[in-house]
């Protein structure tokens, strides 16, 4: 993980970045990214999966306050319900 997102301590995000630079969602690939026989990236495929844990193993993370929250089932949960306003 890069050393600027510090999500399992919790350290404030980014701090050699503009807030604008800093990425809303981490999703940490555990295994290679899926490519197809030509190389290319499957982007189309992670698109689709969002950032639902209930479909995704890897490690995701939300820019929350200034930090990197893990994302789980009740995190997730509350930003469906609107509870938790996302890029804001």
């Amino acid at each position: 993980m890069s050393s600027w997102i510090s999500a399992a301590d919790g350290r404030s995000a980014g701090p050699h970045l503009a807030s604008y630079q800093r990425p809303l969602f981490i999703r940490v690939l555990e295994e290679e990214m899926r490519a197809t026989s030509t190389f290319k990236h499957q982007k189309v495929d992670y698109r689709k999966e969002g950032f639902d844990p209930r479909l995704i193993r890897d490690p995701l993370y939300l820019l929350s306050g200034g930090r990197y929250l893990p994302i789980d089932a009740d995190l997730f949960a509350s930003i469906e319900r609107g509870e938790l306003a996302v890029g804001r």
